[in-house]
C-alpha cells in the first residue's frame, strides 16, 4: 500500500509514522535515525531538574526516545507517566517501559485529576498538533502541573507534511502567559516555564 497523504489522525500516524520512526529498538538502544536527537533531547531534559519523588508526564511518548532518556539518566525517577494518541506508539513504549504508566491519551483532554505533575516534557509535539489542539494541550499542562513544578517545550521546526502547526518559540512563550505560567525563558530551541502559583 502506498503512502497515505497526511491527516491528523491515529491511522495516519500508526500507518505512516510511527510504522517505520519508533525511536527505541526492542533491546533498548536508540535507532541511529534517532541519534541527532539524543544530545539535543538531554540538554532539555535537564532544564526539568528531575528528582526522585517528581510525578513526570513525558506528552507524546512517540517511539519512546524520551522515556528512554529518563531511564537511562535518571533512573531513580520511576513516576513517569506517558501517552500518545497512537495505539501503534503506546503499545510499543509500554512493551519497553513497563515501569512507566503508558496510556492512550488524546493531547486537548488527558484523564488526570488536577495538579497530577511537578515535571511535564512536551518535546516534539508541538509541530503535530492543530492549532486548536496545541492550545488545548497548553490548558491542559497549566491544569496538570503543580505549584512550584517545571515544564519544557522543545518545539519542531523542521518542514514536512505532518508539521502542520509550526511556531517561532516567542510565539509559544506568548501563548504561555495568556494561559497563566510565569518565569518562563526561551533556551537554545526549547522553552522551560515554572508555575508558580
Amino acid at each position: 500500500m502506498g503512502e497515505l497523504e497526511f491527516e491528523y489522525s491515529e491511522e495516519w500516524y500508526d500507518r505512516e509514522y510511527h510504522k517505520n520512526k519508533l525511536g527505541v529498538t526492542p533491546d533498548l538502544k536508540v535507532k541511529e535515525t534517532q541519534l541527532g536527537h539524543v544530545q539535543r533531547d538531554l540538554e532539555c531534559l535537564k532544564k526539568l531538574e528531575l528528582k526522585e519523588t517528581d510525578d513526570v508526564l513525558v506528552a507524546g511518548c512517540g517511539g519512546g526516545n524520551n522515556l528512554f532518556q529518563i531511564k537511562e539518566n535518571w533512573p531513580r525517577v520511576k513516576r513517569v507517566t506517558s501517552y500518545d494518541f497512537s495505539k501503534l506508539s503506546v503499545d510499543f513504549c509500554a512493551g519497553l517501559f513497563p515501569e512507566f504508566r503508558i496510556i492512550k491519551a488524546d493531547a486537548k483532554s488527558l484523564p488526570f485529576p488536577n495538579l497530577s505533575f511537578d515535571k511535564i516534557t512536551m518535546m516534539d509535539i508541538t509541530e503535530h498538533l492543530p492549532h486548536d489542539i496545541y492550545l488545548l494541550s497548553l490548558w491542559e499542562t497549566y491544569r496538570l502541573l503543580r505549584p512550584g513544578g517545571r515544564m519544557v517545550i522543545l518545539p519542531g521546526m523542521t518542514d514536512r507534511p505532518e508539521h502542520i502547526n509550526l511556531l517561532r518559540l516567542s510565539d509559544i512563550k506568548k501563548d504561555l502567559e495568556e494561559i497563566g505560567f510565569q518565569n518562563i525563558f526561551l533556551e537554545y530551541i526549547w522553552i522551560v516555564m515554572e508555575k508558580t502559583t
